[in-house]
């Protein structure tokens, strides 16, 4: 159930806009991701220097390999093969979503992955340089201190 969602809302992102949307609107969806990652990290004892390198199955202890490639779309793994940090979110989102069809108290972690695949969804895209989470029309976030976004308050991403 959860990996169906999951794989749906991967390819249903539309590649050949991705990168031409974005609303200053959308940074609170950039924001609330690094706050929730930020979260998991500092309660699990995590502490790597990118946010979007994290596996949080392989984390909680899920040593598998499932093999996520043969869920994408043609072009989505064109597109994940090409940016590497799209491709360890959305490994990650997936494993995890595989993960929590078989153990269902898994599945409230895939909330973490939410705001950044509704990014995906709305055509934003992001790159990491320099210290920075550069979000195509958005704005810019500083990588070195993202762990500190775990002591910030929730966004309201329901209506973005």
């Amino acid at each position: 159930m959860y990996s169906k969602i999951a794989i749906e809302r991967i390819n249903k992102v539309n590649l050949t806009t991705l990168g031409t949307a974005g609303t200053r609107e959308d940074s609170k969806l950039m924001a609330e991701f690094l706050r929730r990652m930020a979260i998991f990290s500092v309660s699990h004892n995590v502490m790597p220097q990118n946010p979007f390198v994290i596996d949080i199955a392989n984390e909680l202890g899920f040593q598998n390999n499932i093999d996520t490639e043969k869920f994408y779309s043609r072009e989505m793994l064109e597109y994940v093969n090409n940016n590497m940090y799209a491709y360890y979110l959305i490994k990650s989102y997936l494993k995890l979503s595989v993960i929590s069809d078989e153990i269902k108290e898994v599945h409230k972690y895939l909330d973490i992955y939410d705001p950044i695949i509704r990014l995906f969804e709305k055509g934003v895209h992001f790159i990491v340089r320099s210290g920075f989470i550069d979000v195509t029309n958005v704005g810019s976030f500083p990588v070195r201190n993202w762990l500190s976004r775990s002591q910030n308050e929730p966004f309201d991403i329901n209506d973005i």
